[in-house]
């Protein structure tokens, strides 16, 4: 009986033993699972079968379709459109080629990837291999080779050696089904028996019989040691039979599953069977002696648990990743390596604010409001302590701390700190709570020698010492910023780091001196005004520092700071709690997950920790951490508080592996457009020929400009964490990319090398593999090569027309030239013609006037009748030579474009009678009659008297010289209106031989000459010419008619213009021809005036000297500058010069005349053969007093010369006038200049009896001689005359304007009175008192 009963107390304590290490392990081994539904993306909530090929893409069998998954999108397949009736999809497989091999209820297909399409042309593919015929049943063993019946024959085949076997099958039977491991392989018949395949002997080997129940489809599994699990789907208990020891296995579990419906049967890789049932969830056997069994099912108050019950498959791909199939929910996963969070809740869902476990490793809880919990580890439950029920001073809990005595230090906000001992509790400095305020406490720790220190939220740090004592440290006591205490740490005993809201300080606690944290790369204070959340100092004697910004270790040592952040891997960057495990890594929460911190031996500070961060997915849920609320226990369990409960997790079972993660390209988008293989852009072409991940390279258009691509790193279990980068070039930056989709948008036309990776920890892509795909992307049509081709031949083409253009306007151009050659030398030649005539005429001008002015002269005096006839012949004759002469030099003029019009306001009726009076002696001589008709006496307009003169002649000379004898010139002037204007007709009408019509219009032309055989008269075709330009400047019009009967009319048309007064200097010419010269005065008396002559033409000169010595002093010279020596020697009064003489010309000579103060005042008379009024002007513009053309009346020269003397005459007269401007006496500005000088001069030494001629001629700057002549000539006075006359013109104005006597003024004008009286008498007449009784009686 007691052996019983301590046999039963052995089976109870075996089986307490057993739950409590079931219990152990779902602590430890906790599975977090993730899942995909319809509203996920999968095809249907029914999952048959589960497929992961050898790109990563996860394959779902579904009764809607077949979903492929990448990790962020579902694609599905039908099969509809193939001809199934549905597309209910059975299973999928792949075999060691790659082929995708699928099963519905009536038959086999592949996935096509090439065309990314299901394909049910299977037949070529089995062909290849040796397999002929439809398949009955088709399998992919766990090696990855095909298995395959065509009626009674077995086909297998290997991929790697690439060999086919066949074996015929027993009568009447029909495989259930086939499975081989490590060629290893077993059939199932439909006879109830397992055989062994043996290839060597080409048979069949029966294995054991076993009767299964009747099911839908029987169904055998071999694990990965070779055992055999047979069941049949949905209906109750599963069997295992190991072919090894040939017998039936009896596995954990076995009874507790004996009555459940089996779904599916999978082994996890390490032996450990997994089984699926029809509403219970999973049955985890275990392979391990004693590990026993586990079961996995859906907990309500747990996201992360299995999510429905009904299991219909299992899949574990290379990633050692479970995925589990429902026929209700969809698809699930979970990692067999996953760090496992366990989630403890509380009965009041409170938020856990600090951790502590004592020394019995039980825990004590800390709440933001509600005290106390007690947790018994050995009771597995909860003893709640609050202010109401227990002696706790305060419910809100901020801070615990374990001292070295075993104590329980707990702070609370509001009512200061308090510990627990022995299941009591005291509160600490309860006689100094009014002394100090250390109500609120944030933070508790000890130093070595056992003094309890004391941080508080806004009064600073309080030292509690082993006698009870309190001693405050403040900011005004320590120095520190802030008296806002937030975390503690004093781990070594010795230093005391402090955090505060402003920094972190270092307090040595034996010296209680407050010291800062330096770099050793500066001195400044480091963390100085940074909010430190926590402070923790691991085994390795690191300092990790906890801030809002990331978290930063730092070794007090080496002085070396290293700063983590969002960037190398942390969750987030608000710390909130730090602590270290038993592998001396860190743990730290964050304000979004927490992260595991690794130490490694790399060199590089960036590379020195590696961070392992864990969110939501991965089993924490929605937990929100605390600050401060964390340990490490002593079992190696890392605890974090947070809202509603706290977190465990046990690091030991952490696997850390660094897997590398190739990236796929999964898609290709278009304009937001999914594109599939065989699709066309807006251009019409096929983007993608085949499935992209089959490509090395794609090819946009340039229309193509918003494209992307998404990618997939197929790591399920982490893809929540990853990120990518990438760039476009090697030589590129790596971008990081936010997502799994990279846009690009308006590429320019080139070849890129894109390159992408996942995004490791600490910025290091060393370890992460590259995926590389090229993208052409390709130019416009106007960038192409085909329009490059184009452009070079139209570039060709018009270089080539270029090139014929320009050899064609060369050849042009030399023609031209050549042509321009001809003309410009033709040219040249008839400007040296011209030349050659003008220089003629020039030089004929000058004989002419010896010969006419003598004639004039001679005609003057009494001949007798024949030798009068005989000179008036040659008289009449050099008139027409010298009219001849000027035609050719106004042509000239015309020609060089030269000829300005001069008008002035006369009479043209008194002008045109005249001139044809003048003609028609030469008219009677030819026996021609000249008429006149006048319409009106008196027609005052402006016109050209020389231009109009030339015009006349003209006509009236071809009129008489193409006239017959005895006839008829008929000059008319008219009056008309022409569009309400007034005109004037003038018409010269004959009776000679008339113009040919078809002449008409080229009479006017230069140089046309007619030909007429009833005249031997030719002329020089030059005349009609200028007379049409004159017309022109006159804005008038000539026309030519014929005269009928016989002969021609020339109509002139000239408009009326008023615009210039009647005064012209023709009428002061002809008041001087008027005058005789016996009105000269005789001047050869006492002084003759001196002239001098300066004329290149020795005859010419000579008979001016001849003409002029009997009346004036004659001085001559050759040329300009001979003269200007004569100047410089002789007192000259007038200089008349030729205007054309070598050495230096008239010009020239008149402008050093006029520019030279010595000689200013002398007046200058041009004489010259040209006769172009602008060579008139620019001589009156170099200072000239008059010009006049050669040949010249000599009448008109001494009445020039009169007038000038006159004119000076007067101007010494004005001189002794009161009020008289220099301006009025003078002939040019030099002169006026001087004589303004000499004014001002005298009228500042007014009252100077002392100034000299000597000093007046310093004061003007000239010499006395030269002064003396100025002077004379322009006032008729000398020097001292002239500074005597401006003192009597003072006097004169004082005696009139004043109340002084004679005597003052004498002496105010620089005079004696006696002097005064004497000169004042020959100037006026009478004394300066008779003039001063005459004004008054006046």
């Amino acid at each position: 009986m007691q052996k019983n009963e301590s046999i039963h107390m052995k089976k109870h304590l075996l089986f307490a033993l057993f739950c409590l290490l079931t219990l152990t392990l779902q602590a430890n081994e906790r599975l977090n699972f993730r899942t995909f539904d319809v509203k996920s993306g999968i095809a249907d909530n029914y999952v048959q079968s589960i497929l992961c090929d050898k790109y990563g893409f996860m394959w779902f069998s579904t009764l809607n379709g077949l979903s492929r998954y990448d990790g962020y999108q579902f694609k599905t397949y039908t099969t509809t459109q193939l001809g199934s009736y549905n597309n209910d999809i059975e299973f999928t497989a792949e075999d060691a080629s790659g082929t995708i091999w699928i099963k519905t209820p009536k038959s086999y297909y592949f996935y096509n990837r090439e065309k990314d399409e299901i394909d049910d042309h299977i037949t070529p593919i089995l062909e290849q291999f040796g397999i002929y015929g439809t398949p009955d049943n088709l399998y992919i063993d766990k090696d990855l080779n095909l298995w395959c019946t065509v009626n009674s024959t077995l086909y297998y085949y290997v991929f790697k050696q690439k060999e086919l076997y066949t074996l015929s099958l027993p009568q009447n039977c029909q495989v259930l089904q086939i499975d081989c491991y490590q060629s290893s392989a077993y059939v199932l018949l439909s006879d109830s028996y397992i055989y062994h395949v043996d290839w060597r002997a080409q048979s069949l080997c029966k294995e054991v019989q076993i009767i299964l129940p009747l099911g839908w489809k029987q169904r055998m599994y071999i694990d990965t040691f070779s055992r055999l699990w047979l069941y049949v789907p949905h209906t109750k208990g599963v069997c295992c039979y190991d072919p090894n020891v040939k017998e039936w296995f009896s596995f954990p579990g076995e009874k507790e599953i004996a009555n459940e419906l089996i779904t599916a049967v999978i082994d996890d890789g390490k032996g450990n069977i997994w089984i699926g049932t029809d509403n219970k969830g999973i049955y985890i056997s275990y392979h391990q002696d004693g590990k026993g069994y586990e079961r996995l099912s859906k907990e309500v108050d747990n996201p992360f648990s299995l999510p429905n019950n009904h299991i219909c498959c299992f899949y574990k791909d290379h990633s050692d990743i479970m995925w589990v199939g429902t026929s209700k929910l969809g698809a699930t996963f979970t990692s067999l390596h996953n760090v496992t969070f366990e989630t403890c809740r509380l009965p009041q869902q409170e938020d856990v604010s600090c951790i502590v476990e004592d020394k019995n490793e039980n825990l004590w809880l800390g709440f933001d409001g509600e005290g106390l919990a007690y947790y018994d580890r050995k009771n597995n439950n909860y003893t709640f302590i609050s202010k109401k029920k227990d002696p706790i001073p305060s419910d809100i809990i901020v801070c615990s701390y374990k001292d070295s005595k075993g104590r329980l230090w707990f702070g609370s906000y509001g009512n200061g700190a308090f510990y627990e001992q022995n299941g009591k509790f005291s509160k600490v400095a309860t006689a100094y709570e009014q002394k100090y305020s250390i109500d609120y406490v944030r933070c508790i720790t000890e130093d070595k020698y056992g003094n309890i220190w004391l941080g508080t939220i806004m009064n600073g740090i309080y030292c509690l010492d082993n006698s009870g004592n309190i001693t405050p440290y403040t900011m005004e006591k320590t120095g520190m910023l802030t008296n806002s205490i937030t975390t503690f740490s004093c781990a070594d005993g010795i230093n005391l780091y402090i955090g505060t809201s402003s920094g972190l300080y270092c307090m040595n606690t034996a010296t209680k001196e407050i010291s800062h944290l330096k770099d050793n790369n500066s001195t400044s204070n480091l963390f100085e005004k940074v909010h430190i959340n926590c402070i923790y100092q691991d085994t390795r004697g690191l300092l990790w520092i906890g801030t809002r910004t990331g978290i930063d270790a730092y070794n007090k040592n080496t002085k070396e700071r290293i700063h983590l952040s969002t960037q190398n891997g942390l969750s987030h960057d608000y710390i909130r709690a730090i602590t270290e495990d038993k592998e001396k890594n860190i743990w730290v929460t964050t304000d979004h997950g927490v992260t595991n911190i690794i130490a490694t031996n790399s060199p590089e500070p960036s590379s020195k920790f590696l961070c392992y961060p864990y969110f939501e997915e991965d089993g924490i849920g929605n937990m929100a951490f605390n600050n401060h609320s964390i340990t490490c226990t002593q079992q190696g369990e890392i605890l974090m508080g947070g809202s509603g409960g706290y977190l465990r997790i046990n690091p030991r079972f952490i696997n850390y592996r660094h897997k590398s993660h190739p990236v796929i390209y999964t898609s290709l988008y278009l304009a937001n457009q999914r594109m599939e293989v065989g699709s066309k852009n807006s251009n019409g072409r096929i983007l993608l020929n085949k499935n992209i991940q089959l490509l090395n390279e794609i090819t946009m258009d340039y229309s193509d400009s918003n494209f992307a691509l998404e990618v997939s790193s197929m790591d399920y279990n982490s893809l929540h964490k990853l990120q990518y980068a990438y760039r476009l070039n090697k030589d590129e930056e790596w971008v990081k990319l936010e997502g799994n989709r990279i846009y690009f948008n308006k590429l320019s036309p080139g070849t890129y090398q894109l390159e992408v990776k996942v995004y490791e920890n600490n910025n290091n892509y060393k370890n992460s593999k590259a995926s590389s795909l090229t993208i052409h992307v390709l130019p416009p049509f106007w960038l192409s090569v085909p329009a490059y081709i184009c452009y070079v031949l139209l570039i060709a083409s018009f270089i080539i027309f270029f090139f014929l253009k320009m050899k064609r306007k060369h050849i042009r151009n030399l023609n031209q030239q050549k042509r321009e050659m001809e003309i410009v030398q033709q040219h040249e030649m008839d400007e040296a013609k011209m030349r050659f005539f003008t220089n003629v005429s020039h030089d004929l001008r000058t004989p002419l006037s010896l010969i006419i002015i003598p004639l004039e002269k001679l005609l003057a005096s009494n001949l007798e009748k024949g030798v009068r006839e005989e000179l008036e012949l040659i008289h009449r004759n050099s008139e027409t030579l010298l009219n001849e002469v000027n035609q050719l030099l106004d042509f000239r003029k015309l020609d060089q474009q030269k000829t300005q019009l001069m008008l002035s306001y006369g009479n043209l009726s008194d002008f045109i009678k005249e001139v044809c009076v003048s003609f028609i002696p030469q008219a009677t001589k030819k026996g021609i009659n000249i008429r006149l008709h006048i319409s009106e006496t008196k027609m005052d307009m402006d016109f050209d008297r020389n231009k109009i003169q030339r015009i006349l002649l003209n006509l009236l000379s071809n009129a008489v010289k193409y006239n017959y004898d005895d006839g008829e010139v008929i000059v008319s002037l008219n009056k008309i209106s022409v569009n309400g204007t007034e005109n004037v007709q003038i018409q010269v009408a004959d009776t000679g031989i008339g113009i040919k019509d078809e002449n008409k219009d080229k009479i006017f032309d230069r140089f046309f000459q007619e030909q007429h055989s009833t005249t031997t008269y030719i002329g020089n075709g030059i005349g009609l010419h200028i007379v049409k330009e004159y017309v022109t400047m006159h804005h008038g019009t000539i026309t030519v008619e014929n005269h009928i009967p016989k002969g021609t009319i020339f109509t002139i048309t000239i408009p009326i213009t008023h615009n210039y007064a009647v005064n012209n200097e023709k009428q002061d010419e002809d008041d001087i021809q008027k005058e005789t010269p016996e009105q000269v005065p005789n001047t050869t008396n006492v002084h003759k005036t001196s002239l001098l002559i300066v004329e290149d033409n020795d005859d010419f000169r000579n008979f001016l000297i001849n003409c002029l010595k009997d009346t004036y002093q004659v001085f001559d010279a050759s040329n300009g500058k001979e003269a200007l020596g004569i100047l410089a020697h002789q007192s000259i009064q007038i200089v008349i010069s030729d205007v054309m003489m070598p050495e230096m010309d008239g010009m020239e000579l008149c402008r050093k005349i006029k520019t030279d103060i010595r000689y200013s005042h002398i007046p200058v008379i041009l004489l010259t053969a040209r006769t172009a009024d602008e060579h008139e002007l620019s001589g009156l513009k170099e200072g000239a007093d008059d010009y006049i053309t050669k040949p010249f009346n000599l009448e008109i020269l001494l009445l020039r010369i009169q007038k000038i003397l006159k004119w000076t005459k007067n101007n010494h007269e004005k001189f002794k006038t009161i009020d008289i401007s220099p301006s009025e006496i003078t002939v040019s500005s030099l002169d006026e200049q001087l004589i303004e000088k000499a004014i001002r001069a005298v009228e500042e030494n007014m009252d100077n009896s002392e100034f000299s001629v000597e000093e007046l001629s310093s004061y003007v700057g000239m010499s006395r001689g030269h002064l003396y002549k100025k002077l004379i000539m322009i006032t008729g006075k000398s020097p001292l005359e002239f500074m005597r006359i401006l003192r009597i013109k003072r006097g004169k104005q004082l005696l009139e304007q004043s109340q002084l006597n004679v005597s003052q003024i004498a002496y105010q004008i620089g005079l004696s009175p006696k002097q005064f009286a004497k000169y004042f008498k020959d100037e006026f007449g009478y004394v300066p008192s008779e003039y001063i009784k005459n004004k008054d009686t006046d």
